[in-house]
């Protein structure tokens, strides 16, 4: 359900799913090194390294009439034991699922699940943006929350919620998707959603595409909680190797992607992009 990574201890902590409930730890060589307890009926679809004893989580435990188990999710858990340090004064009295779902035959329903992260590591703070939120906030590492951004309307009040997930926030930017929280579950299509950019500088939203300048067609992913982003104005993502073959066949690539797509498999491992923000 989720991984961790501590690079100073080197050790991998891997969320085992809900039969288990608990955390595995092991080393960077694969030696496994202790089980950690997870509260019974708490879902841990987040986890962050945030310190050399801490680990920062979400609780995503939510039923469809938005009941959850905690009113306050977020988390700091310790890193030797799995107990819960301390809670973050998010508070919640009722919450989203990332999970819709409708009848489906005998004694049975349907469900469709939107995928997100809602902690993402960037740069000296996390970005924390629940679905069920109107304020996005900002957490450090010296445990300061702060509200970031404010959301209007309110998306509980909205009959087709309009959702934030967030994904990379730099000096001057946060680029977040806005998805429309509903789904067909006849065509088996839903969660559009926009891509977009708030500019600080101008204090406005806007639509947004990234690309790579050596091949369009290969969309560029900046953050989405996947990995930690520490530096300045700079993240990273990866180019599956099968992405960029079927492109480079196709003529699409040009530059230094091109030498690089040259003479790859599909099978290969994937390029490592480091992105650098110029302000």
């Amino acid at each position: 359900m989720g991984m961790a990574v501590d690079p100073k201890a080197q050790e991998i902590f891997i969320v085992d799913y809900l039969l288990k409930y608990r955390m595995q730890v092991y080393s960077f060589t694969g030696q496994y090194k202790r089980t950690l307890p997870i509260p019974f009926k708490m879902i841990l679809g987040s986890i962050l390294d945030f310190s050399a004893d801490y680990l920062l989580a979400c609780d995503r435990d939510v039923d469809q009439k938005g009941i959850s188990n905690r009113t306050k999710p977020y988390m700091l858990l310790s890193k030797k034991t799995g107990e819960i340090v301390k809670e973050l004064d998010i508070h919640f009295t009722k919450r989203m699922s990332n999970r819709l779902s409708k009848p489906f035959g005998k004694n049975q329903t349907i469900s469709a699940a939107l995928a997100y992260d809602p902690i993402v590591r960037c740069e000296d703070s996390y970005v924390i943006g629940d679905l069920s939120a109107d304020t996005i906030y900002t957490y450090t590492p010296q445990g300061i929350l702060s509200p970031m951004l404010v959301r209007t309307p309110p998306v509980l009040s909205m009959e087709t919620p309009k959702v934030i997930c967030p994904d990379f926030k730099t000096g001057s930017y946060f680029f977040f998707d806005l998805v429309d929280f509903d789904f067909d579950f006849e065509a088996r299509s839903g969660f559009s959603s926009k891509y977009m950019v708030y500019d600080y500088t101008a204090g406005k939203p806007y639509v947004c595409k990234l690309v790579n300048r050596d091949c369009e067609e290969l969309s560029c992913g900046l953050g989405g909680g996947s990995h930690t982003n520490t530096v300045w104005n700079t993240t990273c993502y990866l180019i599956p190797s099968s992405d960029l073959v079927e492109q480079s066949e196709a003529g699409k690539v040009h530059g230094p992607l091109k030498e690089i797509a040259a003479g790859r498999t599909d099978d290969d491992n994937p390029v490592l992009a480091i992105v650098r923000f110029k302000n």
